[in-house]
C-alpha cells in the first residue's frame, strides 16, 4: 500500500479543529506588529479570566501548560516539597519533576473489568503538609476522568492536611467538568491550555489559575515574554469566535464516539472510553502496529515508551494512543489498523 498523506495522531493534537473560516479569521487579525513588536498580555489575560470566570490577577500565562508545570516544579524544589503523582500520568510531570530534583512519591492506577481505577486510598494516605498532589482530570494517557466522589474526597483530604493540589485540566472542555470553584477554599492550582480544545498546539498558549499569592510567585520565576505575539493574537481571535470554536469542538466529540465504535469492531483491539481528544487502545502488538501504521503515514503514540517508570511501562506495554482523526481520515485509519492487526494474527 502506498504511503498516505501524513495523519498526525501521536501528540494529542486537535489537528482538524480549526476549519477554514477560523483560520481565515486568525490570518486576517495577524498584522506586521505581531512579528515586529513584543506582545501586551493584558487583553489575553482578561479574555482568559472572563472565560474562567475569575479576576485577572488569578491568571498566569505560559508557553503551553508544560511551562507552568516547570514553574510550579521550581517552586516545589525551592520549598523542599514532596510531590505525589498518581501514574500513569502525562509524561511531562514525570520528566519535569525529575529535572528540578523534586522528590516524588508514586501511586498507581489499576484496571478492573476494562476500566481504570484511581488509587484513592493510597493517594490520600500520602497527603500531608508540605506535599503537593498532581492530578489530571481527565487523565493523559488513560483518557478517563476522576469519579466525582473520589475527587471530592481528595480535595477534602488535601485541605485537611494543608497540602497543595495541582489539577491539570488540559482536556476539561471535552468532558465539561472543572473543580476550579474550590480555589477560594483551599490551596489549589488549575492548569489549562489552548492546545487541545482550541486547536492551538503550535501556538503554545497555556495558563494556570490560582490565588494571587502563588500566581505572583510563579510570575517572578518566569522569563520575559513567555508567549509570542502572534500566538497571543491567534488566541484573542478564537476567544472572539467562541461559538464557532465550540461548534468545532462538539464535532470532534461526536467523531470521537464514531472512532471508538469503529475500533470496537476490530477483533483484538480494545479501545477504552475517552473524555478527551484522544483514544487509548490495547492491541496485540503495540510496537508492530505503530511501525506498520507509520509506514502508511499514520502516526500514533506508544505511551509506555515515554515513561522511565517500570510500572508505567508495564501497565501500558500493549497500548497505543491516538488523537481523534478527522472525519475524512477516519476510515483510512480504521482500515489500516484492521489490516495490520489481522495480518499479525
Amino acid at each position: 500500500m502506498s504511503k498516505q498523506k501524513p495523519i498526525p495522531l501521536q501528540h494529542n493534537e486537535s489537528y482538524w479543529l480549526l476549519d477554514e473560516a477560523l483560520l481565515r479569521a486568525i490570518k486576517k487579525d495577524l498584522t506586521g506588529k505581531c512579528f515586529s513588536t513584543y506582545p501586551d498580555y493584558e487583553r489575553l489575560k482578561g479574555a482568559l479570566a472572563h472565560y474562567a470566570k475569575v479576576p485577572k490577577e488569578f491568571v498566569f500565562l505560559s508557553a503551553g501548560s508544560d511551562a507552568a508545570i516547570s514553574t510550579l516544579a521550581e517552586l516545589c524544589a525551592r520549598d523542599h516539597m514532596v510531590a505525589i503523582l498518581p501514574i500513569p500520568a502525562f509524561y511531562g510531570f514525570e520528566r519535569i519533576l525529575s529535572r528540578h530534583g523534586v522528590k516524588t512519591v508514586y501511586t498507581e492506577y489499576t484496571e478492573h473489568d476494562g476500566a481504570f481505577v484511581f488509587p484513592l486510598e493510597k493517594t490520600i494516605a500520602e497527603l500531608r503538609p508540605n506535599r503537593v498532589l498532581f492530578l489530571s482530570n481527565p487523565n493523559n494517557p488513560l483518557g478517563c476522568a476522576l469519579l466525582e466522589n473520589d475527587l471530592a474526597r481528595l480535595l477534602a483530604a488535601a485541605k485537611k492536611q494543608r497540602a497543595l493540589v495541582v489539577l491539570d485540566e488540559a482536556y476539561f472542555e471535552f468532558c465539561g467538568d472543572t473543580r476550579f470553584s474550590h480555589i477560594d477554599s483551599q490551596p489549589l492550582i488549575v492548569l489549562r491550555t489552548l492546545s487541545k480544545a482550541f486547536g492551538l498546539s503550535g501556538a503554545r498558549v497555556g495558563y494556570a489559575l490560582g490565588r494571587p499569592q502563588i500566581i505572583k510567585r510563579m510570575v517572578r520565576l518566569q522569563l520575559p515574554w513567555p508567549v509570542a505575539h502572534e500566538s497571543v493574537q491567534a488566541a484573542l481571535t478564537l476567544f472572539a469566535h467562541l461559538p464557532d470554536v465550540h461548534r468545532r469542538r462538539m464535532a470532534l466529540i461526536r467523531e470521537r464516539g464514531s472512532f471508538i465504535r469503529d475500533l470496537e469492531g476490530i477483533e483484538g483491539v480494545l479501545p477504552y472510553p475517552s473524555l478527551t481528544n484522544f483514544v487509548l487502545a490495547r492491541v496485540p502488538n503495540a510496537q508492530m502496529l505503530t511501525r506498520k501504521l507509520a509506514e502508511r503515514g499514520i502516526y500514533v503514540a506508544m505511551p509506555a515508551s515515554t515513561s522511565a517508570l517500570t510500572s508505567t511501562r508495564k501497565f501500558l506495554r500493549s497500548c497505543v494512543r491516538m488523537s481523534i482523526p478527522a472525519p475524512s481520515d477516519r476510515q483510512t485509519v480504521v482500515s489500516a489498523i484492521r489490516e495490520c492487526v489481522e495480518r499479525s494474527h
